[in-house]
């Protein structure tokens, strides 16, 4: 008989349901366990596979979400702090480029992991399983329309900067600062998701410095992302590192347009004015993400077919799917 286990981790609680129906549908006996530090190398023998999120045991299949702290350490402009958190990683890194590659598969949440994985960790392409994340749908938003902008009225660009540096904060905060010194007719604002703001005195003080204190407002963190959503003309993502980031899913689901940056993980699902909209991160990353906000606000009102568009693609990112692809893979293949 077919046989997993899984260690409860990670984003487990997000899929859990799905993998234990489609188990039960395809005669798989599925067993949990608590994540509890049990010795689980002594159920190595009783299971086909041991699926673990983000626990990083190298006898498991486990399920990445991000980056690899060799790849963070190779994007650190600082070259101090570059070298620091090297050092402070190191245990971590020669433990994970030992028994990575061992591990019987791989998954990750998008094709730029995958790459991540191959190039830093040595882990073989055809152990690696890609399985974009879900997320929750909690409406139908198949009669949602994108509201006709009123160019008299500001036009508000959001971003979820939970993690400001990482998440693109100040690259945004600039783009801002570009579009209003070269383009001063556009009422632009910006609406961040950043519940640590009122205590980080750099943030503050950065945002006085480039004089956006009347065109920025900072938001706690989020019970319903669909409120937020509805306050928002579009939605940056222009994370340094970022696996997938569901966050764009999220927004074209919520028929949002969507400006992402060429390095982020879910890049691979959007065409750029089709469903979307990407800008180079790697050469001239500021000035590109002012343009293309600046082509969004243009052409606002002829985005109907592209949003969509993105809304049609953004329903089949489920967690449901995102378990029938594990599955699928482990043993239809």
């Amino acid at each position: 008989m077919k046989k997993i286990a899984i260690i409860k981790s990670g984003f487990i609680d997000c899929y859990l349901i799905y993998m234990q129906k489609l188990c039960s549908l395809n005669g798989i006996l599925l067993d949990v366990f608590n994540n509890d530090n049990k010795n689980y190398t002594k159920l190595f023998n009783d299971y086909d596979y041991i699926i673990t999120d983000n626990n990083f045991l190298p006898f498991c299949i486990n399920i990445f979400h991000s980056h690899t702290i060799i790849e963070k350490v190779k994007n650190y402009s600082l070259l101090p702090y570059k070298i620091i958190f090297f050092l402070g990683h190191l245990k971590q890194i020669m433990y994970s480029k030992r028994y990575f590659p061992t591990m019987p598969k791989t998954i990750v949440v998008s094709d730029r992991l995958k790459q991540d994985m191959v190039q830093n960790y040595n882990i073989p392409e055809s152990s690696i399983i890609v399985a974009y994340a879900g997320f929750d749908k909690n409406k139908n938003n198949d009669l949602k329309k994108i509201q006709k902008y009123n160019y008299n009225n500001p036009f508000i660009v959001g971003m979820d900067a939970r993690g400001f540096v990482n998440k693109g904060g100040y690259i945004f905060l600039k783009a801002i600062k570009v579009l209003i010194k070269n383009y001063p007719k556009i009422k632009i604002k910006a609406y961040i998701i950043y519940p640590s703001y009122k205590t980080n005195l750099f943030v503050k003080f950065f945002i006085r410095i480039l004089g956006l204190n009347s065109y920025v407002t900072f938001f706690k963190w989020q019970n319903d992302m669909n409120i937020f959503y509805d306050k928002i003309n579009c939605l940056v993502c222009a994370s340094h590192l970022e696996g997938f980031g569901r966050v764009v899913t999220e927004a074209m689901y919520a028929k949002v347009p969507v400006i992402i940056g060429s390095n982020v993980g879910a890049a691979c699902i959007i065409k750029d004015g089709i469903n979307g909209f990407v800008f180079d991160y790697y050469q001239k990353r500021i000035y590109n993400l002012a343009q293309k906000i600046k082509e969004v606000y243009d052409k606002y009102n002829d985005l109907n077919e592209l949003v969509e568009n993105a809304y049609k693609i953004s329903k089949s990112f489920t967690w449901e799917n995102f378990a029938k692809t594990i599955i699928e893979s482990l043993y239809n293949k």
